[in-house]
Order: structure tokens, then C-alpha cells, then sequence
């Protein structure tokens, strides 16, 4: 019994010491931690593919991402990289963002109710439709639409 218990504890420190080394080397680099957005893509916004380049290492938590200071992230947030968001001068906190292309660049237009936004739209050559972002799935490409008035179109297209 004192064996397996001893074989326990090595077993514990050298799991804790290997995560605090791969944590620590999170932390060095603004593109060395995961990426947000293919991580979590949820903690993303989607965006026109000129979205602004932040390159920066975050702490995220299911209520927040703010910038990651050279400390660790606080407990219950987990630090990740981002490509492309905005910071909030005020409250520091990060908007996280997926870059995608315009619809009607690709020749694709959605017709359908005027939402007055910029939607993300699955589309294949026989249409688009809505992307669910909570299904993680798209069969086609996913582009950015912005169905407004003008027939889905960003440019007046359609």
C-alpha cells in the first residue's frame, strides 16, 4: 500500500510539474498559447475580414477575456491567443474576433428577411444558410453576409 501511494504522489508532482511547465511557456510568447477561436469559438465574434490585428495573449473565462498580464491568468480563466480583436481602453477587456470574407466577393447572396446585420452564412453553390455557430458545422464556406435592405448584399450586389 505504501508503495502505490508514494508511486501516486511522484506520479501527481510530475503531472503538476509538467503543467506548470507548459503553462509558463503559454505565458512567453503572444503566439505561443492556444488559439481562442478554433479553441472556444464561441468566445468569438464574427467579423468583415478587415478586422483589426490584436496578436496578443488573453486570459478567458465564461464571463470574460481581458489581455494576459506577464502573472498567471486569475483562477478560472485560462490563458489563450488571439489574432484579431479589440481592447477596451476603460475596462481592459478583449472582443476576440473571426475574420471572415464578404459574402458577394465569393458570388454568394442571401436573400431572405432583412436582419439590418452582418450575419456569418453557410454557403455552397446552391445557396447560403444561417451558420449555427453552436453546431460547428458548415458544409460549404463560411462567409460573412450583411443582410440588410439592399438584397444581402455589403456592396448593393443581388
Amino acid at each position: 500500500m505504501t508503495i502505490h501511494s508514494r508511486l501516486f504522489h511522484v506520479s501527481l508532482a510530475a503531472l503538476v510539474g509538467l503543467g506548470l511547465g507548459m503553462g509558463a511557456k503559454l505565458a512567453t510568447g503572444a503566439s505561443s498559447g492556444r488559439y481562442l477561436c478554433t479553441s472556444i469559438p464561441r468566445a468569438c465574434t464574427f467579423a468583415p475580414s478587415e478586422a483589426p490585428v490584436l496578436r496578443a495573449n488573453v486570459c478567458w473565462s465564461e464571463r470574460s477575456t481581458t489581455l494576459k498580464a506577464d502573472a498567471a491568468c486569475a483562477s478560472g480563466s485560462y490563458p489563450f491567443y488571439v489574432e484579431h480583436g479589440e481592447v477596451d481602453p476603460l475596462t481592459g477587456a478583449v472582443t476576440p474576433y473571426i475574420p471572415l470574407d464578404d459574402a458577394c466577393s465569393h458570388g454568394y447572396c442571401f436573400f431572405g428577411p432583412s436582419t439590418g446585420q452582418e450575419d456569418a452564412m453557410c454557403c455552397t453553390s446552391g445557396g447560403c444558410v444561417p451558420y449555427m455557430a453552436g453546431d460547428g458545422e458548415c458544409p460549404g464556406e463560411l462567409v460573412l453576409c450583411n443582410n440588410s435592405a439592399e438584397g444581402g448584399c455589403s456592396d448593393g450586389q443581388g
